[in-house]
């Protein structure tokens, strides 16, 4: 994986290379003097949000460019949920984006999958954690339901970050264990928390408070 990234960082105008994986932890990275571990991991930590809020719409994506003031991030899915990222500057070769990255692209995706990269588990075998005695299973249609309708109200105040906010909350309130509608009351509180206007608060309560009545 290094030699990759080693190989973007040498393109012309590029400042940093790096691949992270689905949580945010850095990988990997190469990049100038500014761009060190702790800033690329603060970093991968933005990314992966924005990449959450993409996936609400988009699940399947492949390329994701943001243009700044300076230059542009490249971002690209690697699969199973590893990504890169490059971080480049108004410098920027114009043959990057059309040999470099493809040549890069190719050659994670071909060790993620024989498994060659260090640190990053391959999709055919299993990831070496303990298997639960249990499997954990999914919410009932009730629960599930409502895990919907708190998407789409909360979704009014924050937009459609609403989707990762609902899911950390419950990750807080039901932690290890099947949400259940037992812990909609504390699921309600940890949302209303994400909104910072006070009525804002009151009327999300309300509606799925409302909502939570009709199950």
């Amino acid at each position: 994986m290094d030699s990759v990234l080693s190989a973007l960082h040498e393109v012309a105008g590029v400042t940093a290379a790096m691949v992270f994986d689905g949580g945010g932890h850095l990988l990997s990275h190469k990049g100038h003097a500014v761009y060190d571990r702790a800033l690329c991991e603060h970093v991968s930590g933005v990314l992966v949000r924005a990449i959450d809020a993409v996936q609400l719409e988009q699940e399947e994506w492949d390329t994701i460019t943001a243009q700044f003031a300076d230059g542009k991030i490249f971002l690209r899915n690697l699969g199973s949920a590893h990504f890169l990222a490059v971080v480049a500057d108004a410098g920027l070769s114009p043959t990057f984006s059309t040999v470099a990255m493809r040549v890069a692209v190719n050659k994670l995706k071909k060790g993620i999958e024989k498994g060659t990269l260090t640190g990053i588990t391959p999709v055919s075998q299993p990831a070496a954690t303990p298997v639960p005695a249990t499997p954990r299973s999914s919410p009932g249609p009730d629960a599930t339901a409502f895990l919907a309708r708190c998407v789409k109200e909360l979704a009014r105040y924050v937009g459609p970050i609403s989707k990762v906010y609902v899911k950390e909350a419950v990750g807080r309130v039901s932690p290890g264990a099947t949400f259940t509608m037992a812990a909609a009351e504390r699921l309600i509180e940890e949302l209303a928390q994400q909104i910072d206007d006070l009525a804002d608060r009151g009327a999300l309560r309300a509606a799925l408070v409302k909502g939570e009545g009709r199950q």
